[in-house]
């Protein structure tokens, strides 16, 4: 009995001992979902960035209230009319789902590939993959710093190890980030390698001089956004953007949205179901004022007529989801697979115009008349009609050219879908004056309630800060 015993024992022990053994490998492995994989192979993560990057960082919530902000559209429904009135919908809350998209996935997502890529990362020497992803990393750290200002950068995305991270400014980001990012993209991707992304790239589909051009056109972008600080350097301007885009075939432009409701454009999305914009009295007079032959392109008559024209006055609007009131953008403009320009061939040149302005008139006119030039043209103007509108003096003077000039054919240039690049402008140049009746935009979007919530002891400014204190670049 007591040797039965005994063997009990010991086969308990044995199958302890088993257990133990094998325990913690084999039990890792059950306990690893198959489904959400801890290590993600580049040619899964370059697809998810490169619709990021038109969608989440150019596309919705923060495109959307800007165009509303610096007039480009008029809120005629819900928050956005709310935030055409300036009331209660200009709030924390109205920023916070890209805020948590940037830090917890677009930018977590862009370090995963720049690591990845390292000389100790597991899969080295993608240099492409690299350069790609530290342009779109620069467009993201710029569009968070150019929305809100100062910014978590040097301590963000350290996970549980720091979850209150410091603010740096907004001067540290555009002198000692932007441009080093840019610089060392630049250095990728012009580093030989034998591996390119290829299709899983959906912006560019690999062209690596697209995306050469593409660093250059921002780092272009913003150093004509130090215009207003003792940082500036024109010269500077002009060398980025002579290195960039040479045709509107070349430039940073999201051309792979579908039909599928899924993969839609996000304005059109936005158009066909939430339809809070219709077409603003802005952007109707300058274009009406100066016989614009892109007005009847891109404005619809008022829905259920056929010839009803009626633009919307910023901060008057009626409440017009159904646009049985007023005039929205045209399907011309509007549809599900247009293209989604986040840097184009015109914008270089507006910025190479206004760089020229102190020092050379006839390469800035020649750069400002480009510039219309290739704006127009994207819509399909004739020669005759763009040299009739260059022949009024409002649009091409005989003598100097203007700041004022250049930032409203800019603004024109920027409509529908670059919104933040036309608010940045405003708030640089104060071009063109804002017509709003109840009166100016905020300086700034409000920080995100989650930031007041999780890290309020960092968040440098509270909300009543948008409408007194401005950007560090700002006019």
């Amino acid at each position: 009995m007591k040797k039965h015993t005994l063997y009990k024992i010991f086969a308990a022990l044995l199958v302890i001992f088993v257990i133990t053994a094998c325990s913690e490998e084999k039990m890792n492995e059950i306990d690893t979902n198959p489904n959400s994989p801890t290590d993600v192979p580049l040619s899964l993560l370059m697809p998810q960035v490169t619709i990021d990057i038109p969608v989440t960082v150019s596309g919705i919530d923060l495109s959307w209230y800007s165009s509303v902000f610096v007039e480009h559209t008029t809120g005629a429904h819900a928050q956005l009319r709310g935030a055409d009135r300036r009331t209660a919908e200009i709030n924390p809350t109205m920023g916070n789902n890209q805020w948590n998209a940037f830090y917890s996935s677009v930018i977590p997502d862009l370090n995963v590939i720049i690591e990845k890529t390292g000389p100790e990362g597991s899969e080295p020497g993608r240099f492409v993959h690299s350069g790609m992803a530290k342009v779109m990393k620069a467009y993201t750290v710029a569009r968070i710093t150019d929305i809100w200002g100062d910014m978590p950068y040097t301590q963000a995305w350290q996970g549980s190890s720091n979850r209150a991270p410091e603010y740096d400014t907004q001067e540290f980001i555009y002198t000692q980030v932007l441009q080093q990012l840019l610089d060392e993209a630049i250095q990728d991707l012009q580093t030989e390698t034998v591996y390119n992304p290829g299709t899983t790239d959906l912006i560019f589909g690999g062209d690596v001089d697209r995306w050469i051009k593409t660093a250059y056109g921002l780092k272009a972008r913003y150093l004509q956004r130090l215009s207003n600080t003792g940082q500036y350097d024109a010269a500077a301007v002009i060398a980025a953007a002579n290195n960039s885009f040479t045709n509107r075939e070349e430039e940073f432009t999201f051309r792979n949205f579908t039909e599928a409701p899924t993969g839609q454009h996000p304005w059109y999305q936005e158009s066909n179901l939430r339809k809070h914009h219709v077409f603003s009295q802005q952007v109707y007079d300058l274009l009406n004022d100066r016989n614009d032959p892109r007005l009847p392109i891109w404005i619809a008559p008022v829905a259920g007529t056929e010839d009803v024209i009626n633009p919307a006055q910023n901060g008057a609007a009626e409440n017009d989801q159904g646009g049985t009131i007023y005039s929205k953008a045209s399907s011309n403009v509007v549809y599900p697979t247009a293209p989604l320009e986040m840097m184009t061939y015109e914008e270089v040149l507006f910025l190479k115009a206004e760089a020229y302005l102190g020092s050379n008139m006839a390469d800035a006119k020649e750069n400002y008349v480009a510039g219309i030039t290739s704006a127009m043209e994207r819509w399909g103007i004739e020669e005759a009609d763009i040299e009739a509108y260059l022949a009024d003096e409002d649009i091409l003077p005989a003598g100097d050219l203007t700041l004022e000039h250049i930032i409203k054919q800019k603004y024109l240039a920027f409509w529908l879908y670059n919104p933040v690049e036309a608010y940045n402008d405003y708030r640089r140049t104060g071009f063109p004056e804002m017509t709003n009746v109840i009166g100016p935009p905020p300086h700034r979007f409000p920080y995100p309630q989650s930031e007041y919530d999780s890290n309020s002891e960092n968040v440098p400014l509270g909300p009543e800060s948008i409408y007194n204190v401005k950007l560090w670049w700002a006019l």
